[in-house]
């Protein structure tokens, strides 16, 4: 059982990792699970972003399943804000909902090949960022991303954590955009992550979604960007290759 209120906000969460040309259409649904320890999980992938929000439940038994995400968005949202929302997953990859006194039943997919949550290992690298720079800085410059993919490079946000701290910076060629907060402690060692354009907004909402978390974690690794903040945590596949040098070009 999930509280109506604490439900749709997770799908809310998890919207925009909802692949908008679902091919299998199995990542046009949003994954839910139990963890065995009396929370729910809300996974969306679009295999480029996962993303995974915990919810607090009430679990009588354990489960898993892939349901539609516009469907199952439609009849949490259309519930009262108070309503206690009761799941139960059936034989055939159905579930059936019980929300006040609305009975329905939703027909998903069975949750063995949907992309799973990458597993934390060694060799990733840890910044604590206050969530409101985050959001700051990545939205201060992904407009100065080239906006189509004829030089990949180009189509992201570089996210760098080095001695002075984080900067993020974007350019499509003609323009260029930097911004740099001090306030976050730097790194012996410099670590950078090339975020695709559209990700890295993601990126930034995900940093100022739950008002009540005031820093977020970063992970840097060579292919994947980690986010963690509160009981939201997502990966981001980065675009491979070298980002120009920009402080080169830049008088001092």
């Amino acid at each position: 059982m999930i509280f109506q209120n604490d439900f749709a906000a997770g799908l809310h969460v998890v919207k925009d990792a909802i692949s908008s040309r679902p091919v299998p259409p199995l990542l046009g649904g949003v994954f839910m699970e139990t963890d065995g320890l009396g929370n729910v999980h809300l996974r969306a992938s679009d295999l480029e972003t996962t993303v995974e929000c915990i919810l607090p439940a009430t679990v009588k038994a354990e489960g898993a399943i892939v349901l539609p995400y516009e469907r199952l968005l439609s009849l949490i949202t259309a519930s009262d804000k108070d309503a206690v929302v009761e799941c139960r997953v059936l034989e055939g990859a159905r579930v059936r909902f019980n929300i006040m006194h609305t009975v329905a039943t939703m027909h998903g997919w069975a949750p063995d090949k949907y992309p799973p949550m990458p597993t934390e290992g060694d060799g990733i690298n840890w910044a604590e960022v206050p969530s409101a720079v985050l959001n700051t800085l990545v939205r201060s410059v992904v407009h100065a991303a080239l906006h189509n993919t004829t030089r990949p490079v180009l189509n992201g946000v570089q996210i760098q954590w080095d001695p002075d701290g984080l900067v993020a910076t974007a350019a499509d060629g003609f323009r260029l955009a930097s911004r740099r907060d001090r306030g976050v402690s730097g790194t012996p060692v410099t670590y950078s992550a090339l975020v695709p354009r559209m990700a890295a907004k993601y990126l930034a909402d995900l940093a100022i979604q739950d008002k009540a978390v005031a820093a977020v974690e970063l992970g840097f690794t060579r292919n994947v960007l980690w986010f963690k903040a509160g009981r939201v945590r997502a990966t981001l596949r980065l675009i491979e290759g070298d980002y120009p040098d920009w402080q080169q070009i830049i008088p001092t």
